[in-house]
């Protein structure tokens, strides 16, 4: 009787925990995201709720604070995979290691990891991932490496011969770290990250993590390092005692946001940005990733960033910016309101005697270069129902336009002889990643409701949402995705949109540099950038303007 009652208790709480993760705000249900996902492990700490998030249909493992994903990681490559290949492709052996004493942890009861045909049989479950990135800014972090010209000089012109010292700070999921780790073996990596449940889970659910802090390099540092202290006090005890020691760091990598989407205001000040200068090594660059945009809402953000580091206390007066492209842009028709991730670059000296040469070289760079396009193992299919059709590719594209969520195609029979009602559907030269065919055939849309719906579903794993309006729906769309050229058109696409020198630069969109003493009128593209400093931080600036 005792254990029918804890076995009722047990069950009970997995249903109610699965029912929790439905609704707001963990977005497990919702338009437009995938049809799949499932919580794998939940902490709560003293700053926010944080869920890793898995959905086998679309590759795709996610950390969330509530809702906000901290960086989303391919679950192929596993690491398993990129350890076997390693034995056999001697650019992979860094990441061969002991696979078996470093196993994922064991996931809370809202796993639905035994359900039939959830995970591929080939995959480990519960998910081991490796290095490859499903965040398209995190293809640009071996920029900072790329454009040091003396640690490149010393490797011979090979950025995986190089022996740089970097600091991250946030850690996130940690798919910054695994793709620094993957293209740079010999890399001693420091993060630091305020929330010590931040670095726990990432620790029990992504071993390759766990595994490189045991790793050494070949200067006898640690490969990885996660320290849980606040940034701003690491960096100016720490950060500087290590430089005053000769040991000061090549790059500075800053990706730290709240659970609400927003720098911490004592991290992006002048007064920061000075303690950051001085941990850096005189040829060391800064990047930072800042969510912005040149002339939009969030133009102030990305201004006062970039004004703030220019500042002469600082004295990280050269600037430039990666612009991140959205999924419908490219570096022709982006616009400078559009709100995306831009990578800041920022150091004493300038990038190169010619921007034009720091892009070539940046464009001879490919990101996981030993990964191999085409393979079926890093490719998805999903298909939803979308409200309008190509014809209308501004709609058709638009953030309103999915009305269901995105469903792995099923490798079912019913299914197969669908796709046979499916044309392939132009997606422009932009989308090199994304193939596409579409169906508008109200036949063909009722038989996809009803097959989705009759597929298997329980409290932990609910149906799709949306189906129940295929009245609204003017085509089917089923996407194929090659997560390895995703993550190398991202970089791409980013570098090309760079190419323009002054639409990117420091002083093109913020004037002039500031001095102590010194005010001035605003300048630029950003006339309006703000001056972050402690006295006055983002977040009374913010504040003042709403």
């Amino acid at each position: 009787m005792k254990s029918a009652l804890i076995a009722l208790v047990i069950g009970a709480a997995a249903a109610a925990g699965g029912w929790m993760f439905q609704a707001s705000p963990y977005r497990l249900r919702q338009a437009g995201r995938p049809g799949d996902q499932a919580v794998l492990a939940h902490r709560t700490s003293a700053y926010s709720d944080i869920s890793w998030v898995v959905a086998p249909g679309d590759n795709g493992m996610e950390l969330r604070f509530f809702d906000r994903v901290e960086g989303g990681i391919c679950l192929e490559p596993s690491w398993p995979w990129l350890a076997a290949q390693g034995a056999s492709d001697p650019r992979l052996k860094h990441l061969v290691g002991d696979i078996a004493g470093t196993p994922p942890a064991a996931p809370d009861e809202t796993w639905p990891g035994d359900r039939p045909g959830f995970m591929p049989a080939t995959w480990p479950n519960p998910p081991n991932p490796g290095t490859l990135t499903h965040t398209k800014y995190i293809t640009l972090f071996p920029t900072g490496i790329l454009l040091n010209e003396r640690l490149m000089a010393a490797a011979g012109g090979a950025l995986r011969a190089t022996s740089p010292r970097i600091l991250v700070v946030g850690l996130g999921s940690g798919i910054g770290i695994a793709n620094l780790a993957h293209h740079l073996p010999d890399a001693a990596i420091t993060v630091v990250d305020i929330d010590a449940e931040v670095i726990a889970t990432v620790e029990a659910h992504y071993p390759l993590l766990r595994w490189l802090t045991t790793q050494t390099t070949s200067r006898g540092e640690p490969r990885l390092r996660l320290v849980c202290k606040d940034a701003r006090k690491y960096i100016h005890y720490d950060g500087k005692r290590e430089a005053d020691a000769g040991r000061p760091l090549d790059l500075l990598i800053f990706d730290a946001y709240t659970s609400g989407s927003t720098i911490p205001p004592h991290l992006m000040t002048v007064e920061f940005f000075a303690q950051c200068a001085q941990s850096l090594a005189p040829d060391g660059i800064f990047l930072a990733n800042i969510i912005g945009s040149y002339t939009g809402q969030k133009r102030k953000v990305l201004g006062g960033a970039i004004r703030s580091l220019r500042h002469a206390d600082c004295g990280l007066s050269h600037v430039r910016i990666l612009p991140v492209m959205q999924a419908y842009e490219d570096a022709k028709s982006w616009r400078d309101s559009g709100t995306r991730n831009n990578v800041v670059l920022a150091r004493r000296t300038p990038f190169a005697e010619r921007w034009d040469d720091a892009i070539k070289l940046l464009k001879k760079f490919q990101p996981y270069e030993e990964l191999p396009e085409n393979e079926s193992r890093f490719i998805t299919e999903g298909v939803y129902l979308n409200r309008y059709t190509p014809g209308d590719p501004q709609r058709f594209w638009g953030t309103e336009a999915t009305l269901t969520s995105v469903v792995p195609w099923p490798d079912r029979p019913e299914f197969a002889a669908m796709r046979a009602q499916f044309a392939p559907t132009p997606t422009g030269a932009q989308h090199r990643h994304l193939t596409l065919w579409t169906c508008t055939n109200r036949e063909v849309m009722a038989q996809l409701r009803g097959a989705i719906m009759a597929l298997p579903y329980d409290d932990r794993f609910p149906p799709p949402i949306g189906f129940d309006r295929a009245g609204e729906a003017a085509c089917i769309v089923l996407s194929r995705i090659d997560w390895v050229v995703h993550a190398r058109e991202s970089y791409e696409k980013a570098i090309d949109a760079a190419r323009d020198g002054v639409r990117n630069e420091g002083e093109a969109l913020v004037g002039p540099i500031d001095r102590p003493g010194e005010t001035r009128q605003g300048g630029g593209l950003i006339k309006d950038a703000p001056l972050f400093t402690d006295a006055r931080p983002n977040a009374d600036i913010f504040n003042a303007d709403h």
